[in-house]
């Protein structure tokens, strides 16, 4: 059976010491400065449980923000705001919470925990197809666009490719599901200069895939071990011909995009998620820690225990590596991993922070799209 990541939240960060259900609010702290915060959907009062998938995405240069709830106790709700102050320029409903959500080039798509997907016109939020396309499961990792064609990959380890002009539905490509759990819910898709789509799978498998869909190669990566055999974090490109991927009880797989053929094997408890920033690659595990390793090598730079997992990917902003927890917001210096604040915040990060200058947007647990500027950062 398949967890996703709303369902296996709880059970984590539960078994990893959650906060209690106590009303936090925002404090003060020399480093952030909330801008503004708008409604989204209902609060859920409970640190540590990051549920939605859909979260925020921008286009700086019309100065719009997207946010969309993944609450599915509720009907959908997708915003286009001001990222200037949170002004609502629009409104979308779906029938059903937004699974996750893709703007670029200009063009905002929409996927539903129905298995709709929705093209919009940004500048007002109408839809632009005559009717949503129709895939098998919701889409909860981010879609990629590329060439005009969006690629997809759904709950139940199908791959979709949809003309992005159309919405039709070109092709598409499944693996069973194992018997045992997943994790995270499935990666992004990556599509290489080479022409090929890097899907990695729930059996803890990663395929190489024409783009006209037919699999060029499947390499597992964990077969004999026992637990999460997923291969849930997004592969990283380490450069040409090489990738990053791994899988939960198996540690990082240097791949070869040519054949698949496994190039090298580092142990890493439970690796979870990776930021590639530069020259540096970012790899948070699910025993809590935050590792910084050189993408050419992997060579390790330094490495930090937290108090707590990750809710989400780290990213850098302003000079600040910033590290999304369940109860709080922490600012890291990303060359030492030297800590700078811990902040206190309304229930948790709910959804993967985006940044723009020195300024966060996110949704909190709380259920508001919130704009946070770094300050002196």
């Amino acid at each position: 059976m398949k967890y996703g990541l709303t369902s296996l939240a709880v059970l984590l960060f539960a078994a990893l010491g959650c906060a209690s259900s106590v009303d936090q609010v925002w404090g003060t702290s020399p480093w952030l400065d909330t801008r503004w915060a708008v409604d989204l959907e209902a609060p859920v009062k409970m640190a540590g449980y990051p549920r939605n998938t859909a979260g925020v995405a921008m286009d700086p240069s019309t100065g719009l923000l997207v946010a969309a709830s993944s609450l599915r106790a509720d009907a959908g709700r997708v915003l286009g705001l001001s990222m200037l102050d949170g002004a609502q320029r629009w409104e979308f409903s779906p029938a059903a919470a937004t699974a996750s959500l893709l703007l670029t080039e200009g063009q905002l798509f929409v996927a539903d925990f129905e298995g709709s997907l929705w093209k919009l016109d940004p500048r007002n939020g109408k839809p632009l197809w005559d009717k949503p396309a129709v895939l098998s499961a919701p889409v909860d990792a981010q879609p990629v666009l590329h060439n005009g064609v969006l690629y997809l990959h759904d709950s139940s380890d199908g791959l979709w490719a949809v003309r992005a002009s159309t919405g039709e539905v070109l092709w598409t490509l499944s693996r069973p599901l194992p018997s045992s759990p997943g994790l995270l819910g499935q990666a992004m898709p990556v599509v290489l200069d080479e022409g090929l789509i890097l899907a990695a799978w729930t059996d803890g498998s990663l395929s190489a895939i024409t783009l006209d869909g037919q699999e060029s190669w499947n390499r597992k990566l964990c077969d004999s071990f026992d637990g999460l055999n997923d291969a849930d974090m997004v592969p990283v490109v380490l450069g040409p011909g090489r990738v990053l991927a791994a899988c939960h009880e198996g540690g990082l797989f240097e791949v070869s995009t040519q054949d698949g053929s496994i190039l090298s094997r580092r142990d890493t408890p439970r690796p979870l998620y990776s930021a590639p920033v530069d020259a540096t690659l970012y790899l948070v595990s699910g025993a809590a820690e935050l590792s910084a390793l050189d993408l050419d090598g992997l060579a390790p730079r330094w490495s930090l225990h937290l108090w707590r997992p990750l809710s989400h990917a780290p990213l850098v902003c302003g000079s600040a590596l910033v590290l999304p927890m369940g109860d709080s917001l922490a600012l890291a210096d990303p060359d030492t991993g030297a800590l700078l604040t811990r902040y206190q915040l309304e229930f948790g990060v709910s959804s993967a922070p985006i940044c723009k200058d020195s300024d966060l947007y996110f949704v909190s647990n709380g259920g508001k799209v919130r704009r946070v500027s770094l300050l002196g950062l």
